[in-house]
């Protein structure tokens, strides 16, 4: 497999199962993108690594169709390979696979959903930041006696 760089030239693709025993048992490296929840997977080097690479392709994803961003969520888990990166969830305490290509394409177009969803809510935040408080909480407080109003 090859990839086509930003600048036209064609790269050999590896990933870093197809270059190491099978058999081996997986060590994740820094290179790696672990799947899974919690503050450890998301600082690991190359989760942080992914959410850089999010950052830098959200235009192109945003603004593509569905399939266009399937493509954009494909090329990132190709960037990922030619760092010798491997996409890798916990089996057991102490083992760890490498996963097939849909599921890393999903781990890609999930990160690519939750930036649009933070910035959605970062906007929204600052939005309201920016709104005088009209005191209408009082307001409703004297208005209705201390009894808090229930919208129907």
């Amino acid at each position: 497999q090859s990839l086509l760089t930003s600048s036209g030239e064609a790269r050999c693709l590896l990933s870093a199962s197809e270059s190491a025993d099978t058999n081996a048992p997986i060590v994740p490296t820094d290179n790696d993108v672990l799947l899974g929840r919690g503050r450890p997977y998301q600082e690991h080097a190359g989760n942080v690594y992914l959410k850089a690479l999010i950052v830098q392709w959200f235009d192109k994803y945003n603004m593509s169709p569905r399939l266009g961003k399937m493509a954009v969520a494909e090329q990132l888990v190709h960037l990922i390979h030619l760092q010798n990166g491997r996409f890798i969830k916990k089996v057991t305490d102490d083992e760890w696979e490498e996963v097939e290509l849909p599921q890393a394409r999903e781990k890609v177009s999930h990160g690519f959903r939750k930036k649009r969803e933070m910035d959605a809510a970062r906007a929204k935040a600052n939005l309201g930041a920016g709104k005088a408080n009209t005191g209408r909480k009082k307001a409703d407080k004297k208005a209705f006696g201390g009894v808090k109003r229930v919208k129907v």
